[in-house]
Formats: structure tokens, sequence, C-alpha cells
């Protein structure tokens, strides 16, 4: 059980870096084909977005626990952690941004 709990924290990280990267980069590609100077601004903004979103729940999840490796690893005694009030917040913000991206 420790080890399922282990891994499926641990995956969080990689998770939230390679659906941002992703759409970034499709959104590179459209600035790529179109033209159109509101599409242009509306693709910055997106990506602009994805990086403060994804970036800042990147930077929770390191926070959350100290010593960090806490996060993942339910065997380190007498590590300090946040409310996960906070880290449900802050994967609901960035599972709605996800999905407001991708539509």
């Amino acid at each position: 059980m420790n080890e399922a709990y282990r891994f499926s924290n641990l995956v969080i990280i990689p998770y939230t870096f390679c659906t941002a990267i992703t759409k970034i980069s499709v959104a590179f590609m459209v600035l790529r084909l179109t033209q159109a100077k509101w599409m242009r601004y509306y693709m910055y903004a997106l990506m602009g977005s994805l990086v403060i979103v994804n970036g800042a729940c990147i930077v929770i999840i390191f926070a959350f626990c100290r010593p960090t490796a806490a996060f993942w690893d339910i065997t380190i005694k007498n590590a300090k952690c946040w409310d996960t009030r906070v880290l449900t917040v802050a994967s609901s913000v960035q599972g709605c941004r996800s999905l407001r991206t991708t539509v």
C-alpha cells in the first residue's frame, strides 16, 4: 500500500509538467499557422495562463510538506504538511484550467 501511495503522489509532478508542455507546443503550432492578430493574442494569453497555473501547482506540491519527500513517503516521521484542502483547491484549479484549455 505504501508503494501505491508513493507512486500516485510522485506522478503528479511530471503529469502537471507534461500536460502544460503539450498544450503550449500546440499553441506554438497554432501561432505558426495563423495570421489573425486576435488569435495570436489569445494563444499568448493561453500559454501564459498555463505557465502560471501549472507552475503554481508544482510550487504548491513541493512546498506542501517539510521535508518535501514527506509528500510521497508516508514513512517519514515528524513531517509538517499543510491542510489537504490546499492541495484539493490547487488540483481543482489546475484541472479546471486544463479542461478549459483543451476545449
